[in-house]
């Protein structure tokens, strides 16, 4: 059987993979990150995500805030993700609910 994750945006958000809540997120800007990738189904630039989350920061600073999310990220999400040096997608045939 493989892997499954759930996305819930509507009521409390949360992330479910195989059923299991995940809620080791290192902030909440990291579970927004991956809230924000399932909602809109496709692949972002890193470029944009980082001035999206982090707009208040030089741009240098939110790249480096959007690798260290990245990195943070908990290990359960990461086979649902390419993460590229130009982009990141969560895999949209994996989410299973929005």
């Amino acid at each position: 059987m493989s892997a499954s994750i759930t996305v819930r945006l509507f009521g409390s958000p949360a992330v479910l993979v195989n059923g299991q809540p995940v809620t080791q997120f290192h902030s909440s800007r990291a579970a927004a990150l991956v809230y924000y990738l399932a909602a809109t189904n496709r692949s972002h630039a890193r470029e944009g995500l980082a001035t999206l989350f982090w707009s208040e920061w030089s741009d240098a600073q939110a790249k480096t805030n959007l690798r260290s999310t990245l990195y943070y990220l908990p290990d359960v999400l990461k086979p649902f993700m390419d993460v590229s040096r130009t982009a990141v997608t969560l895999h949209p045939h994996a989410v299973q609910e929005v």
